[in-house]
């Protein structure tokens, strides 16, 4: 009798919690570090507001900036002097700068992105409209152009000596030189140069040369002094951004006679070295899954990286001894771990798990157990459900998956499909990404008022490799069916009531759905709609639609005409800019609108 009632309670309590509660949990991410290691500094996101948390020495963490508006504006690019006493970032477009020691707010500097702080720390290089600028520190900054550069768009790399400015523009990798403030411009070649890298001694450049689709991706090595350029390596696989989307360091140059890059010829996006003469190309990250980003030590020995190998769901922090070739594994489920970082004698990252979202945490290598930076940081209570990992067969495919449902819950649950959108993956806890963090937090609360949701790993996915992900995308409307069908199956649910709700690029398979398989599919929901790729065929759409548009005059959209042509209910809710730049409180209207809608559609009918 009393297990009976502590469930009960239980399950009231999961109940009684709000929309707001599920997605009030802070989340960390973006760790940078000063030269020496002593000083910690990342960004947490509490309901919307983000400011930056620093740790020095053996200190607790504290806030370093004390932000209060839920404004939408990222902060990124932290960065601190040589000699660790200042930070520098950018929030939104604009540039702050604080002293780590300073007890007054950040100092607002210009418009900008990609600061640097020049080697003595008392002025900053900076971008701005694609021009190179320079700033001092003080209240009422002095902001002039360098030089006649235009067109830079990323990838500002101080030269080891200090005295350089390694960076990419539209018309290829560049060098500007502070004591001339002259430009030199490697050889140009035929494609796209980017993800620029110095080696050690800065005398060579490390580069990816673009290519068209049949000569593929060159990796390139060029000498400073003549900027005569080489190809040491070359692939014709198929290329994408995916190679260095999300990627920190796409080529790195670890020591005198080895560099690192990523590719995915093999099927799978692995981490390769090789010589700078091209020979002894090795992969250092081998077995199937993806490796994500990664960290060196200071001997490079051993980098540390995150990937989903031995447990497709998921990311954990693997080792890898570049001179022996041993792989191991040092974290494992139920974390989600990503981001390594090697600081001095200590490896940290960001863990998530199914009820708490990606927070700083510093690895034990040896006892492989982890601890987390920031002791302050709110965790989750345990209302949250475990999301149960699921294989969803679709046409010779077996897709991966998450299903959230609360089976201490009575009566009939209404069944979902989420397509997540964008060539990633969701995961078995939060995301590291912001807006999947969001709709994660959104499934599990979905889940406490009686619905079963199935977010599906479709084709066009990462974490199955190249084929997988580069599948044709209109399979992922079969994809979505067969997550449908699969949810049918389940004995709790009321398998004549299913919704499906894509975002981004997952709006394209719903509306297919909905266009094919109305009988299927009774309610449909597009979040960051935009009206591309929208079916051309809707003779079979009957089921009712609500589409959050981020556009001006969503009501002058061609579907949104043929469907209310064909009097079919078409709900509009219009956001005032893209889901990854809305404010929270805005984040959780759509949300409150999206459940609105199932409520009124499915359960009340």
């Amino acid at each position: 009798m009393k297990k009976l009632i502590i469930l009960f309670f239980l399950s009231g309590m999961a109940k009684a919690q709000s929309l707001e509660q599920f997605l009030s949990y802070p989340k960390e991410h973006n760790l940078v570090a000063s030269a020496d290691g002593k000083c910690l500094a990342w960004v947490i996101n509490n309901q919307g507001i983000q400011n930056i948390m620093i740790k020095v020495g053996i200190d607790q963490p504290k806030a370093f900036t004390d932000f209060q508006l839920d404004d939408g504006e990222d902060i990124a690019e932290l960065s601190f002097s040589s000699n660790g006493s200042k930070l520098v970032f950018v929030k939104g477009n604009t540039i702050y700068y604080k002293g780590l020691t300073s007890q007054f707010s950040p100092l607002k500097i210009t418009e900008g992105s990609h600061p640097v702080f020049y080697p003595d720390g008392l002025k900053l290089m900076f971008v701005k409209n694609g021009q190179l600028y320079e700033t001092n520190l003080e209240v009422n900054p002095e902001v002039k152009a360098l030089g006649q550069v235009v067109g830079i768009n990323s990838d500002l790399k101080l030269s080891p000596s200090k005295n350089d400015l390694l960076f990419t523009a539209t018309s290829g990798v560049g060098i500007f030189q502070w004591p001339t403030q002259k430009v030199k411009w490697l050889t140009p070649s035929n494609g796209v140069n980017q993800s620029p890298c110095w080696s050690p001694d800065g005398k060579q450049i490390a580069f990816f040369k673009i290519q068209d689709a049949q000569k593929g991706i060159a990796l390139c090595v060029a000498d400073v002094s003549s900027l005569g350029v080489k190809e040491i390596w070359t692939s014709t696989d198929r290329v994408s951004e995916f190679i260095t989307k999300g990627i920190s360091k796409p080529i790195y140059w670890a020591s005198a006679n080895q560099i690192l890059f990523y590719s995915e010829h093999t099927g799978w996006r692995h981490i390769y070295s090789v010589k700078p003469d091209g020979s002894g190309l090795k992969d250092v990250t081998p077995g199937d899954g993806e490796a994500d980003n990664f960290s060196i030590d200071s001997f490079a020995q051993n980098i540390y990286f995150s990937s989903n190998k031995e447990d497709a769901e998921r990311r954990h922090i693997w080792k890898s001894n570049l001179t022996v070739e041993n792989v191991t594994q040092l974290t494992k489920a139920p974390g989600i771990e990503t981001d390594p970082t090697q600081i001095g004698p200590f490896l940290y990252c960001f863990r998530s798990t199914a009820n708490s979202p990606s927070a700083l945490t510093r690895v034990d290598a040896i006892r492989k157990t982890t601890l987390s930076i920031n002791p302050s940081k709110q965790a989750a209570p345990n209302y949250f459900v475990k999301p149960e990992t699921i294989v969803v067969p679709s046409s010779g495919e077996s897709l991966g998956g998450q299903l959230f449902i609360d089976r201490m819950l009575n009566g009939k649950r209404i069944p979902l499909v989420f397509i997540h959108g964008g060539r990633q993956q969701m995961f078995t806890g939060f995301h590291q990404d912001d807006s999947y963090s969001d709709f994660y937090a959104f499934n599990q609360y979905l889940a406490s008022v009686g619905y079963a949701v199935v977010a599906v790993n479709y084709r066009g996915s990462t974490g199955k490799g190249t084929d997988f992900r580069t599948n044709d995308i209109t399979k992922a409307t079969q994809d979505v069916v067969a997550a449908a069908k699969y949810l049918q199956l389940l004995p709790e649910v009321d398998k004549s009531k299913i919704g499906v709700f894509g975002f981004d690029e997952g709006s394209f398979p719903v509306q297919q759905a909905l266009a094919n398989n109305s009988d299927l599919i009774k309610a449909g929901v597009c979040i960051q709609f935009t009206g591309k790729g929208t079916p051309t065929d809707i003779s079979g759409w009957t089921s009712p639609v609500l589409l959050v548009s981020s556009e001006a005059n969503p009501d002058t959209n061609e579907l949104v005409k043929k469907l209310k042509a064909k009097n079919i209910s078409v709900d509009i809710l219009t956001m005032p800019t893209p889901m990854a730049a809305l404010p929270h409180i805005n984040r959780l209207k759509i949300f409150k609108g999206v459940q609105d809608f199932f409520d009124k559609k499915l359960k009340s009918n």
